[in-house]
């Protein structure tokens, strides 16, 4: 029984419910509404509210966006729980969680649009969903399968190997073909499985303490040069600080809205 993936699923299913408790009705969540829940909105997620980059990943805007994150974590977590011990994937589904939603935070964090009768606008971004650990999932499931195919070679590609590239594939070319999707949450996501797939995977068989440890700090070292460059690629201090005033006027209107919703 995949009993992680299972967790994992209730802990989603609950999430959606505590939101729908505390706004007191269900379906669709607005940005404002999800915001003010803790979303990932990243003035506040990479200023003094981090703990949005981890909430937001049980959080979903609506019940299709909650079902199709539940399907595909099904089938993605209940391969790699069969391939991988379980604090493996424990670490791969939270890590590439909260990194997807760090990386989603500083692609995102100065977005304008540019609308046809308004022109250039400045946007607050809010973002939600277990997408990217799902993703992470991935990407550590592709190296798993590529770590069994070089021990044991089979005709065409590995089964994991290729669920792997083909889920994370598919999920990434949605995202382009679809406005609303936090593809950038994708792609950190794919991208983190990946790194720690390779050094909780592909050293596995390696019998030496040095070696195991290698691969570790070797993928660890890469993520955080990507943190790095992410973080360094932000606003300038003055651009943030107006981002932070807008994004917490947006939480502001949101409390006062279902506060005027609960006492008419």
């Amino acid at each position: 029984m995949p009993w992680l993936t299972l967790g994992a699923c209730l802990v989603l299913v609950f999430g959606y419910l505590w939101q729908g408790w505390k706004l007191q009705h269900g379906g669709e969540y607005g940005a404002g509404e999800l915001a003010w829940l803790g979303a990932n909105v990243p003035p506040l997620s990479l200023g003094s509210e981090p703990w949005r980059l981890a909430l937001s990943v049980v959080m979903h805007n609506s019940v299709q966006h909650l079902l199709t994150n539940l399907f595909t974590l099904a089938l993605i977590g209940t391969l790699l729980e069969g391939a991988a011990a379980r604090w493996k994937w424990l670490s791969v589904f939270v890590g590439g969680g909260v990194f997807a939603a760090f990386g989603s935070a500083a692609l995102n964090y100065d977005l304008t649009l540019d609308l046809p009768f308004s022109g250039v606008t400045q946007q607050i971004f809010v973002s939600t969903g277990a997408s990217g650990a799902i993703m992470s999932l991935a990407g550590a499931l592709a190296v798993a399968g590529f770590k069994r195919q070089l021990q044991t070679p089979v005709e065409g590609m590995h089964p994991l190997l290729r669920a792997g590239l083909v889920f994370g594939g598919l999920n990434v070319f949605l995202g382009l073909m679809h406005s609303g999707v936090d593809n950038s949450a994708h792609v950190m996501g794919l991208l983190f499985g990946a790194l720690a797939g390779f050094g909780l995977f592909m050293a596995a068989g390696d019998h030496s303490l040095k070696g195991r440890l290698g691969a570790v700090i070797a993928a660890l070292a890469v993520v955080a040069l990507i943190g790095a460059g992410l973080w360094t690629a932000l606003p300038a201090a003055a651009k943030r600080e107006q981002l932070v005033r807008m994004a917490r006027e947006l939480v502001i209107d949101a409390r006062q809205e279902a506060d005027g919703a609960r006492h008419p």
